[in-house]
């Protein structure tokens, strides 16, 4: 029995905190957070146990005894394989009442791995749950994503709406939602059950006396009045910060630094740090640094950015890297790899004052241990990359990252061999300066500036296989990125000039797409779909993602077989709304090609569009050269007018011609809709 025990940023091969091997137990009220596990199980493992016996003179397995969570918390638990918070071997019993668990990651996707009878009630679960080798499952009243009407009665799958710290807010379907058949009669923090009309999903009971949004224990402990509900607008600790927003953010509200770093609360929620998690700063100048020294402060700063990522293989704080401004080459500087571990990496000078310079010698991260968004590059010009596949600047492979002010240029792939028998382009097999694979991204304010990934035409026509390569971005089986505020401009390649999307999710807002250009099809994005083959389930998949444009300009970009601006292949399916396509160019005078079903809402086209593969159109409010009323309404064919940036000009009929029906707040330039009588 282990029991108020908490288990915070403890990390290894097994689990990450506990390995039960040949053995039960049960947790009671026990907290396991950010524990990382480098294969399965980030927070708890079973096994079964082996051992010589000297009387039978022979191995034999010690049973395994059940496992038990009883209000239990577990968070931010992490496993680089699979199965973030257990990982159940060997036919374990396992039963978990009034436990949340939340906030995980793997590369796997999973939260739980399940052999034996598991039975769970009054929960939270917020993973994947994988039943393995004929295990069960018995579930009442549990939250979980998926539909588990089948495996017991009274389980929604509503959000549950919690905080970072893995509490109730006061909307939480969980509130009053649970069974008092299979309740403890108190919570994590000793609050009896029921609080309200029933008992709560989760570790926690939700009592706000005042209705402020802030539980009573915790206002009690903070200091605060629990029948008093004005407190809750006020900062007791002078933080910068609202006690409800504290509470609903998963700090402290009676301590200005939570975590104790000595960095203020409100002073990292805005810099996007965690204040409930303590920051550990390695400073690196190239000048004036020495890869011996701490790196803790300024002064004793690393010399390369390797020795510093080094330095920050540990999941016991929140790992932060600023480099100092300068140029930073060599081997420490390239080739570099986070190894699962969370960094942000930051420039102090942005990008204009700090350059990473390949000198054609490789590139600059290859992440993909299931590093999470919580991962940075932030700041940064990465120039001069070179790799035969993949990224050439930045490789993810089951990582994400968020990349953040940052510019890429003339990072290359491609090159001419010759032989007797003739000239054959080689080394360039789906590349771009950023290629991301089975997982998402998110790209915020960079510029993606000539960039080539160089080849023979049949590269952009077959494989991952078909997906061929791009200049700037290659999303591959990548769910869900976002892409905002960013700029390609003069990229380059076969697949597309700019950007290919294979079996990916990519929404692009605010952004800028000009003289991009393809040999092939596609000057600035190509699409098609991505077929696998998972060898663990014997199956062949096909993904075929998604592109949506928001508030986007394509300008003058241009393709020397088809389509200028968009290449979207079989099934692939579009949505632009409030953007404006010009100036493109391509022998078969077609702008876009739709292989899939298409909306376009409030956009200009200036060239044709076309429709392959059974693809459809739905068009509103949009100027097109020819008639477009049989796609929908409010669509003219007027000349839109345009500067030869791709501007509205004062006379143009494009303005006030919009719908507000599904139209940005404000366009790419940040002017708020409608400036006029209707949106332009």
């Amino acid at each position: 029995l282990l029991s108020g025990c908490s288990f915070v940023g403890n990390s290894g091969v097994g689990a990450g905190a506990v390995i039960l091997a040949g053995a039960g137990a049960t947790f009671d009220s026990c907290r396991f957070v950010k524990n990382h596990g480098y294969d399965r199980g980030g927070a708890i493992s079973s096994s079964a146990y082996y051992y010589y016996d000297e009387a039978m003179q022979d191995y034999v397995s010690a049973p395994l005894g059940p496992v038990s969570l009883v209000n239990c918390l577990l968070s931010g638990n992490r496993a680089v394989n699979n199965y973030s918070e257990l990982n159940m071997a060997g036919g374990a019993t396992v039963t978990i009442r009034n436990a949340t668990l939340t906030q995980g990651d793997s590369a796997g996707g999973n939260g739980l791995y399940l052999t034996g009878q598991a039975t769970i009630s009054n929960s939270i679960i917020t993973g994947g749950v994988s039943l393995i080798y004929g295990a069960s499952l018995s579930a009442d009243s549990t939250c979980h994503p998926a539909d588990w009407s089948s495996y017991g009665t009274g389980n929604i799958t509503a959000d549950p709406l919690l905080t970072p710290a893995g509490y109730l807010s006061a909307s939480s379907p969980c509130i009053n939602a649970g069974s008092s058949l299979f309740a403890p009669a108190t919570d994590i923090d000793g609050v009896a059950r029921p609080a309200g009309t029933g008992v709560d999903i989760g570790c926690q009971e939700f009592l706000d006396t005042d209705g402020d949004g802030i539980p009573d224990n915790v206002e009690l402990t903070a200091g605060l009045d629990e029948d008093d509900a004005t407190d809750a607008a006020l900062d007791t600790d002078g933080d910068g910060l609202a006690n409800l927003a504290e509470y609903l953010g998963g700090t402290d509200i009676h301590a200005a630094d939570t975590d104790g770093d000595g960095i203020a609360d409100g002073a990292e929620r805005a810099t996007g740090y965690n204040p409930a998690w303590p920051t550990r700063i390695i400073y690196v100048d190239g000048a004036a640094g020495a890869d011996v020294n701490s790196g803790l402060t300024a002064l004793l700063a690393k010399q390369t950015i390797g020795a510093a990522i080094a330095a920050c293989q540990t999941v016991s704080v929140e790992n932060v890297i600023l480099v100092a401004a300068g140029t930073y080459s060599g081997a420490g500087n390239r080739d570099l790899d986070f190894n699962g571990f969370d960094i942000k990496l930051r420039s102090v000078a942005g990008a204009a004052g700090t350059i990473i310079d390949l000198e054609g010698a490789g590139r600059f991260l290859s992440l993909s241990h299931a590093e999470t968004l919580a991962s940075w590059l932030d700041g940064f010009t990465v120039r001069n990359g070179y790799m035969a596949s993949c990224g050439t600047a930045v490789h993810l492979d089951g990582a994400s990252l968020d990349i953040r002010d940052c510019v890429f240029e003339n990072n290359n792939s491609g090159r001419q061999v010759t032989y007797e028998y003739g000239t054959y382009w080689t080394d360039a097999y789906s590349t771009a300066a950023v290629y991301v694979k089975n997982a998402p991204v998110a790209i915020t304010g960079c510029v993606f500036r000539n960039n080539n990934s160089l080849g023979s035409y049949n590269e952009g026509s077959g494989s991952e296989g078909s997906s061929g390569n791009c200049g700037a971005l290659n999303l591959v089986n990548s769910p869900d990125s976002t892409i905002t505020a960013c700029d390609f401009i003069g990229n380059r390649g076969v697949g597309a000039g700019a950007v290919m999307l294979n079996g990916s999710d990519a929404e692009f807002s605010s952004c800028r797409f000009l003289r991009n250009f393809s040999p092939w099809r596609g000057g600035a994005i190509g699409a098609a779909p991505y077929y696998w083959y998972d060898e663990n389930t014997s199956e062949s998949y096909t993904a075929y993602g998604g592109l949506r444009l928001s508030n986007c300009l394509l300008l003058g970009n241009r393709s020397l077989n088809a389509c200028s601006d968009l290449s979207l292949g079989y099934g692939v399916p579009a949505d632009i709304v409030n953007c404006t396509i010009a100036d493109g160019d391509s022998p078969d005078g077609v702008s876009a090609d739709f292989g899939g079903a298409a909306t376009v809402v409030n956009s200009i086209f200036t060239s044709g569009v076309s429709l392959s593969y059974g693809g459809s159109l739905s068009a509103g409010n949009t100027c097109h050269p020819t008639d477009w009323s049989s796609y929908g309404t409010g669509n003219i064919t007027a000349d839109p007018l345009l500067t030869a940036g791709g501007y509205l000009t004062a006379s143009s009929p494009c303005i006030n011609a919009g719908t507000s029906t599904g139209a940005p707040a404000t366009d790419i330039d940040g002017v708020a809709r409608p400036a006029g009588t209707g949106v332009d």
